[in-house]
């Protein structure tokens, strides 16, 4: 029989940063403020592609004129000045680095005093009023 080899974690610096791909709408209405939406975030770059695809023909197969292709980067994109009523709309996917615990350092909200604010229901004590 072989003893059994103990594995060790990595260490965080050494493991490899998750990449995860992010459809995102920009909404272009007529009379509106621009904004800005999530459709999904996936962990494959084809995922992403399909989930691109799949979203604009379920919301915007009526569309005629409208820009469309591949990225150098694999990334398919769709967009189409007139979607309706005079609204644009740009769909792309966006690769970004997920973040892992300790990645960003904890901090409270602070009120306009710059004291840091109780939770609404709590007192000083932490019960409810």
């Amino acid at each position: 029989m072989q003893p059994q080899i103990k594995r060790q974690a990595q260490e965080p610096e050494a493991l490899k940063p998750q990449i995860v791909y992010v459809v995102i709408i920009d909404n272009r209405p007529m009379y509106n403020d621009p904004s800005n939406d999530v459709a999904g975030v996936y962990s494959t770059l084809t995922a992403a592609n399909n989930a691109l695809k799949s979203y604009v023909s379920s919301e915007y197969s009526g569309a005629t004129e409208y820009d469309r292709g591949v990225r150098e980067d694999g990334s398919v994109y769709w967009s189409c000045d007139d979607v309706g009523e005079g609204d644009g709309v740009e769909i792309r996917i966006e690769e970004m680095e997920l973040q892992g615990d300790g990645a960003e350092e904890e901090i409270d909200w602070d009120d306009e005093d710059g004291e840091a604010e109780e939770e609404e229901g709590e007192d000083d004590d932490g019960d409810e009023d």
